[in-house]
């Protein structure tokens, strides 16, 4: 409860104290799930001693052997906890069609109090659902930007297919630093969009760490973020400083909806007024925008009549199913109809 509520001052010392019996008991496994929960939240309140737990982690899974096989990789998983990173996605748009490409962003922001930069990150991915990962960006040992705003392109991924799109990034994120992972995503059925989470690979000695993270969830998580996340916005330039941003207005902006395409297009105009007894002309275009070749079918309903010489050709009329076949490809066809009111 007191992680979930976010209780700092009664969860600091018993976290505090809960670390230190694990670290002396020599449960590694539990020294290091602790350490990473005290780095995601406000726990140590000592600058120097709060710089000091991105090294304290590495020194221990520099130090430690692996209790068994099995322990590897180590599953971090907090999800009432404060993360290490702030991760927060966003849609450009709000809806798209089969088979259109979703443009979206994800930023990953690091405490503004801690520098994570020694946090030896060999790869993240990035889930647009919980059956598999559909992006690994692995670490690429490249001088570190300076700037407090990173944008790295991750590419095109297409969400149907259980094949992973790679891309190469400096995971390593100093203090208060944003990195904003671009890409798009393309759905071949309708679907919803949503960036589900990311899990944070760390590789250091025999150990390997997993931490995954969720991005943006529902108003019915118990997810919390010690620091609050930053309005809904969109990355639009880094030329110059500071980064540009375009804000987003749009309510649930962390999703995209993927719907059918329509099949085609119809517009029915009428060319001219008509009084009783006069000829009445209607003009219908249709247009196809399937692969396919559809059947379409027209009815021409009428007012019924008193005068019963007109009945039969009436009854005719409303009976009267009209065929035309449009061809695929984008293809117009306009059929006139005149009717004799």
């Amino acid at each position: 409860m007191y992680r979930r509520e976010q209780w700092s001052e009664l969860l600091r010392p018993i976290l505090s104290m809960w670390y230190d019996c694990a670290r002396q008991s020599g449960n590694i496994e539990l020294t290091i799930k602790l350490l990473i929960e005290i780095m995601g939240s406000n726990v140590v309140q000592g600058k120097e001693e709060r710089a000091s737990l991105p090294d304290d982690l590495v020194t221990i899974l520099k130090k430690s052997p692996l209790p068994s096989p099995e322990s590897s990789p180590l599953t971090v998983d907090l999800p009432e906890s404060s993360p290490l990173f702030n991760c927060n996605a966003v849609f450009w748009r709000s809806d798209v069609s089969i088979g259109e490409p979703a443009p979206f962003q994800l930023f990953i922001a690091s405490p503004s109090d801690l520098s994570l930069s020694s946090l030896p990150i060999t790869s993240l991915r990035i889930y647009f659902g919980e059956a598999h990962s559909h992006i690994i960006v692995s670490h690429t040992a490249k001088a570190q930007s300076s700037d407090d705003v990173k944008r790295v392109n991750v590419g095109h991924a297409l969400l149907d297919e259980k094949m992973e799109l790679n891309a190469e990034a400096t995971l390593r994120w100093k203090m208060g630093q944003t990195q904003v992972f671009a890409g798009t995503v393309t759905s071949m059925v309708p679907n919803i969009l949503k960036v589900s989470k990311v899990v944070f690979a760390l590789k250091e000695g025999d150990w390997t760490i997993e931490i995954p993270i969720a991005v943006h969830p529902g108003p019915d998580s118990t997810f919390k973020p010690r620091l609050a996340l930053a309005p809904p916005r969109w990355l639009s330039s880094l030329s110059g400083q500071p980064a540009k941003f375009i804000s987003i207005y749009r309510t649930n902006s962390y999703i995209t909806n993927v719907h059918s395409k329509r099949h085609g297009d119809l517009h029915q105009e009428q060319l001219s007024s008509a009084s009783m007894q006069e000829q009445h002309s209607i003009q219908t275009t249709t247009t196809n925008n399937d692969e396919q070749e559809p059947k379409p079918i027209r009815n021409a309903p009428l007012q019924p009549s008193d005068d019963e010489s007109k009945s039969s050709f009436k009854s005719w009329y409303q009976s009267r199913i009209f065929y035309f076949i449009l061809s695929p490809a984008y293809h117009d066809i306009s059929q006139r109809f005149d009717i004799a009111n």
